[in-house]
Formats: structure tokens, sequence, C-alpha cells
């Protein structure tokens, strides 16, 4: 075997301030620049978007979105030229949240050039081969792996291992020297799944009154189908039928569902005790408004967020500009003066633009804004002042000047939850002796941990400190590592060793006989049809390691090797495979045909 190795070297830095919460980062492999997420604030504030920001997307080779949250995809429309790769799902459900968030900046995925890829199909950015593999919590979020020679990296945030109601949990095992992933695991409590149901149940139970739920957009579902009730949930109507859809696909047996099409200030008290209210892509502007309402001593408020800011929130901060059209003369013309006055006014009729704590919007169906009537019933008296008289005159020798004339109406109403309760229990993630299984599954040796919480990353190390050779720091600093990559080159020999006596134990084992060791490699095609195989002798870290870089899942005991639970491997005088699982000797047959015909010297 002729190999030969080099130091690759691995940056990963933050593009945005990591104080935002908004994940945007730079990983640079060697010469090949990705950008990991595209996120944005809750206040979809894209001037974090410096240009030096956008120069540096821009001239990057690829950008990867791990899921469609609102901190990870929320600024995808702003980069509509650029090579984005993302699951379907993350596709999908963040095309939906955008285009109801920014109506008028048009269809978002169809003005992107997004590349969909499913879980476990390989592509390339340049030359690495990149796969997307299952990382659970949220549906479509993805853990990637990038393949280095004989080495690779995996990214992915907010893993979980556990399978919960609605999302499959983390699904591939393999070798990976170097993990990048969040800090989020290290406020996470342990508790089962069971455990965590009864805890939410008991909270509805418990409660006299109403109970709201505040949660993110990617834990909705999972929310719903936890609470196993008939509740009311508050966002855009284009996503809940999109929710709808999902839960009805889940084929959720015995399960009432949900009344979406309900708006907030129509809720029949008596039939919806739970009210779930969505906290990003816009959707928090109605969370004021259910406050007031339901602020009572017999509600409790739940935030299953990562920190949603409940102090002091606004109802109703509003403020509205109207387009106005001036005419000026050029020259003398006879013109008739007609001169208009608005004093009451239906705001369907008008040329207008609406702020909510100003942000411009379109949460609200226009047909909600028929009357000098906000949707808490609260009115509100709009004084149009200062608009100029409209002079109607001959089209020819005018000219017309577009102005904007903005009405301020401002009414906040400060609501203080009377009874608020932090939940940590339903982020969706792996606690710390979860990810630390993943970790010490996957062999990690170098981890890049990313976040804002200091105390959260020294809890990670603490606890990882036994298992983890090195645990980098990525706050708002670029980390960088070296990693040894090797490169093995195939030498095709004749076919005279492959005359060498083997024979077959039973249908389903495979016993190998030693042959005569070289340096070279014999790389031969495949031969589905039969079972049978000669291989050299090998050893057992070389058989691990082929088979590790292959996503089979590898332990040891002495000189046996078990992969994927299902299939011993043998070391004695000879090498012998067996399983009763006939698919899985069958893979692991082909993949030493193909690639383990090693001798050594």
């Amino acid at each position: 075997m002729k190999s030969s190795k080099f130091n690759c070297q691995v940056l990963y830095e933050p593009l945005i301030d990591n104080r935002t919460e908004v994940y945007c980062h730079l990983l640079t492999i060697g010469d090949v620049n990705i950008v990991v997420n595209l996120g944005i604030g809750n206040d979809f504030d894209y001037n974090i978007y410096t240009d030096k920001i956008k120069k540096i997307i821009t001239n990057a080779d690829g950008v990867l979105l791990t899921s469609f949250d609102i901190k990870h995809f929320g600024a995808v429309g702003l980069f509509t030229n650029h090579k984005i790769f993302c699951t379907v799902p993350t596709a999908v459900i963040g095309k939906i949240m955008l285009d109801n968030v920014e109506g008028k900046r048009g269809n978002i995925l169809n003005n992107i050039n997004v590349t969909m890829v499913k879980y476990a199909q390989p592509f390339k950015i340049k030359n690495i081969e990149i796969v997307a593999y299952n990382a659970g919590g949220v549906v479509g979020n993805s853990l990637f792996n990038f393949k280095i020679g004989l080495n690779s990296i995996s990214l992915g945030y907010n893993i979980n291992h556990a399978s919960e109601k609605y999302v499959e949990g983390l699904s591939e095992m393999f070798l990976s020297s170097v993990f990048i992933t969040n800090d989020v695991y290290g406020c996470v409590p342990s508790m089962t799944l069971t455990a965590r149901t009864k805890e939410i149940e008991t909270l509805v139970n418990m409660t006299v009154g109403h109970v709201i739920f505040i949660v993110n957009i990617t834990r909705l579902i999972e929310l719903i189908l936890t609470l196993k009730q008939k509740v009311c949930v508050i966002s855009n109507l284009n996503i809940m039928e999109r929710v709808k859809f999902m839960i009805e696909w889940a084929n959720i047996n015995n399960f009432d569902l949900v009344d979406f099409n309900v708006p907030f200030n129509k809720i029949n008290d008596k039939l919806k005790k739970c009210i779930i209210i969505v906290s990003d892509y816009g959707n928090d502007i109605y969370l004021g408004g259910i406050l007031r309402r339901f602020n009572e001593r017999n509600d409790i408020l739940i935030d299953l967020t990562d920190g949603y800011k409940l102090t002091n929130i606004p109802v109703y901060d509003i403020k509205y500009e109207q387009r106005i059209k001036r005419y000026e003369k050029t020259e003398e013309v006879k013109v008739e003066e007609v001169k208009s006055e608005v004093s009451e006014f239906e705001w369907y009729d008008l040329n207008d633009t609406v702020f909510i704590n100003d942000r411009q919007t379109k949460f609200f169906p226009r047909k909600f804004f028929k009357v000098v009537e906000d949707d808490f019933g609260l009115e509100f008296d709009f004084k149009v002042e200062n608009i100029e008289e409209i002079e109607s005159q001959s089209e020819e020798n005018i000219e017309e000047i577009v102005e904007i004339e903005t009405f301020h109406k401002t009414e906040t109403i400060r609501v203080v939850p009377i009874q608020t309760l932090n939940v940590d229990y339903f982020k969706g993630v792996s606690d710390l002796n979860g990810i630390k299984e993943i970790f010490n599954n996957f062999g990690v040796e170098k981890l890049i941990i990313v976040g804002n919480e200091e105390i959260n990353f020294d809890i990670m190390t603490g606890f990882l400190m036994d298992d983890i050779k090195e645990v980098y720091y990525c706050d708002n600093e670029k980390v960088q590592i070296e990693i040894n990559s090797s490169v093995t080159s195939l030498v095709t020999i004749s076919d005279e060793l492959l005359n060498k006596p083997f024979y077959t134990l039973e249908d389903k084992h495979i016993l190998v006989s030693p042959v005569m060791r070289t340096d070279n490699i014999i790389d031969v095609e495949n031969s589905k049809n039969n079972l049978n195989i000669a291989l050299g002798k090998l050893e057992v870290k070389e058989v691990v390691k082929i088979l590790q870089e292959n996503n089979f899942k590898v332990s040891q005991v002495y000189n046996i090797l078990t992969v994927n639970e299902n299939l011993t491997i043998t070391f004695n005088d000879t090498l012998e495979i067996s399983s009763y699982d006939n698919t899985l000797l069958i893979s692991v047959r082909e993949l030493l045909y193909k690639k383990m015909l090693i001798f050594s010297q």
C-alpha cells in the first residue's frame, strides 16, 4: 500500500457576532471556503450583514444550512445567486416561513439557487465530499460530514440522539476525529420522553385557567402532539396549513386535530385551554395581545424557547405610512382645483405600509385593516395632518411627485405575565450524557463548541475532559486546528493471487485463508453472485479503520469486532466473518472485496 500524509488546516470562525445568537460561520478546509447557515434575529435587522460579510459569503465556494430555524435560515433571501445546500424539509418549510414574513420581496425560494439534498446522498463543494445525515431534534435538521482523505469532520447543531413523537433521532454513527457543534447541551436536564410528557400534562392539569406556551416554530409540531388535546395555535394561516399537513402525514392515532384557523381575538375561552404562540419569524407580534387578554390570576405562561424576552411586552405599537401624490405645474395651464379632505378612511383603500414595533409587516391579512380599529378592539383615532391638496389638471405639462406622509399612532400597553415558567426540557436536544455518548461513538478527538454562554462551555468541557483530547471554544474568535490526512493509492496487480485457496463454513459465514504478503493492494470488480472471497491477513486496526470510514459502527473486544451489533469478525489464524443478517453480511463482504485486499509487510 502506497500512502502519503499531509496536514490539513481547518478554520472555523463566526461572521456574525455570537452575542446576536445568530448562526453564520465560515468553515475553511484547506483552500475550500464553506459558509454554514445564514441566520437572522427576530427583528429581521439585515444590517448585521455588512458589505464585508456579504462579500465573504458571496466569494465562498458554497453555503450549507443545517435547519429552517430563523437563526439558521432567516437571511437566505439576501443571497439569491449563491449555491446553497440543505435538506428538502429545511428548504420547503423555510420557504413558507420567509414568504409569509417578507411577502413584498417575492417568492424567496424561487429566487435563490437552492440544491435540496437527501439524507445519505453525497455531494461535493469543490473537492470536498459532503454527506448530510439526520441530526434529530427538528425535522430536516442536518449533521454534515466532510470527508478529507481518511479523516472526516462532522458539523451539526442541536443534535438529539433520541427519537421523539414526531422526529427520529440521530441516524448514523461513523468515525469523525473533528466535531463542530453548539453549546446548548450544557443546560438541558436529563429527562426521558415519557417523563417530559408527564411533566407537561401535570402543568396543564394543575392550571385552572389558560396555559399559554411560547415555542419556536421548529418545536411546534412536537408540542402539539405532546399536549394530546385541542389547542389553539396563533400564527400565520399558511404556516398552520403546513403544520396540519405534517401532523396528518405523521398518522397520529386518537388525536383530536387542533383548530388552526381561529383569529386570536375570537378564541373560544371554554374550548381552548392551551394556547400556543410561535415565537419566531415575526409571529411574536401576537403575544402582547394574547397576554393582555389572558393575564388573569389563574392563567400561566410557559416559555419553551431558548430564552424569549418576556419583560414588559408591548401589546401594540403602530406607525402608519401613506404614499401621497402631489402635482406641480411646470408652466401656466388652466387647471381645475379639487380640494380633498381625509378625515375618515378605510385602510384597504389606501396605498399604505403598516409598521408594527417599527417593523414593516404583512403578518396580518389585509382584511383585518378594513376599519380604524386594531385586532384587540382598541380604536385608533388617527389624525391626518398636513395632507397636500391634490390638484387635478391636464396630463401635459405636469410633474408627478410622490411623497410619503406618516401618521403616528403609538398605543403601547405593557403587560407583565402574572405566572411565568421557563422550561429547559423541551429543546429537543441531547443532554450531557447523550452528547458524550455521541462523541465517544464518533471517536471525536478535537471538539469545537460554538456559543455565547461561557458557562455552558465550561459545563461541557468539565464533563467531557476525560474523553476528548482537545476542546475549543468558538465565541467571537476563529478556531484554527490541523488534522492529519492520509491519501491511499491503489496499485492493481496480476490476478494470480486471486487463485489462492479459500473455503466457506456456511452460507452466512466466510472463512478467509491467509495468502502471500506484498506491498500492493488488489482492486477487483464486484461479484455479487459469489459469496466466497479470499483476503490477505490483515491487522485488526486496518479493518476497523476501513469499516468506520464507510459508516459502519464498530466495537472491539480482544480479537473480535462487532459491526452494527449484528455482525462479528474474528481474527485468529484465519479471518472469519459471520452474521444472521444476510443484507449486512453482503454489504460488508462487498466492502472487503473492493477495498480490503491489502497485503502489508
